[in-house]
């Protein structure tokens, strides 16, 4: 039955039935704190707004004052600690918050709202933030020995942050690692530049559900706070954000989910010494499409089966 079923496949058609998830905004024109605008569209939407795209924004058909949106920077994740949240830092060489809590931030730092990776300057044995895509600066690399040991390593070639992850990834472990007082004390006498890179970095910026936003709208010049008091986001009616004290309060965007059916039928005939009545035959094809269609992507699709109707004979003719 199996190579009856491979051209059956090929020829026969059946109907599908897509279901697609739009988001849809509304404007609540209430203000209330970001944390409380959050609960609020929690409570009777899904959450506060989230954009993906330029198309989600054009889907706010509606006028609005400047508005909380689901955007923020969490400080309780990354001031004075290195934190567990998606906008924590983390050491290179993990790729996840860091296992121990040893810091060593100059005063005041971290303090600062970019819009991208932010990444850390070794500047006379204390920590500084820096964007890990501008500014050039030699760095330490470190070599793992084992569990336990490291090999320090300065390099005087100047680079981005992100060019001095490359190099150290190509020709030692990583970006400097340090978990503790002494391994930072080490890589102090290392460097022979009073400012080096090193291994710590974050992402800042997430949506409320925890995701890390892939589109941004940022006006000139923002996100523009200065320390940890500007962490949520303002969308304003020229469709640019800006940031703000979460504190404050503004109107907000919810947004909600619908789920949307679509329905495709495909119609053909096929001559063939298969069973088409066979309850088994019909479900081993519908199995095979379905596997088919989750390789290319597709989910949430039902396929079933629809036959025309029997012909009868009318009366008299034969």
């Amino acid at each position: 039955m199996a190579g009856c079923v491979k051209v059956i496949l090929l020829l026969l058609g059946c109907c599908c039935c897509l279901e697609s998830h739009l988001k849809k905004y509304y404007y609540i024109d209430l203000p209330l704190s970001w944390i409380n605008a959050r609960e609020y569209c929690r409570t009777h939407y899904r959450d506060l707004a989230t954009f993906e795209s330029s198309d989600d924004m054009n889907g706010l058909q509606f006028q609005f004052e400047d508005s909380w949106i689901g955007l923020w920077d969490d400080p309780n994740s990354w001031r004075n600690q290195l934190g567990s949240g998606p906008n924590s830092w983390r050491w290179s060489s993990f790729e996840e918050p860091a296992k121990t809590s040893y810091m060593n931030w100059k005063s005041l730092e971290p303090r600062s709202s970019y819009d991208k990776k932010l990444s850390v300057l070794m500047v006379d044995g204390q920590w500084d933030e820096d964007s890990a895509y501008g500014p050039l600066f030699p760095f330490v690399c470190y070599t793992a020995v084992n569990e336990t040991a490291k090999v320090y390593t300065y390099i005087s070639n100047a680079e981005t942050w992100t060019g001095a992850q490359k190099y150290c990834r190509h020709y030692h472990t990583d970006l400097a690692l340090i978990e503790n007082y002494a391994e930072n004390a080490e890589v102090y006498l290392e460097a022979q530049s009073s400012k080096v890179w090193i291994g710590l970095y974050r992402v800042p910026w997430t949506w409320s559900d925890g995701s890390a936003p892939n589109f941004t709208n940022w006006g000139a010049l923002e996100p523009g706070g200065t320390d940890d008091k500007d962490s949520c986001a303002v969308l304003s009616p020229t469709g640019k954000w800006f940031d703000l004290a979460c504190e404050d309060s503004m109107p907000f965007i919810c947004q909600d989910i619908i789920q949307v059916d679509y329905k495709s039928r495909v119609k053909m005939q096929i001559q063939t010494d298969a069973d088409m009545t066979d309850p088994a035959v019909n479900t081993e094809i519908l199995q095979q499409l379905s596997s088919r269609l989750t390789q290319l992507g597709q989910i949430d699709v039902k396929l079933h089966w629809t036959s025309p109707p029997s012909k009868k004979k009318r009366p008299g003719i034969k």
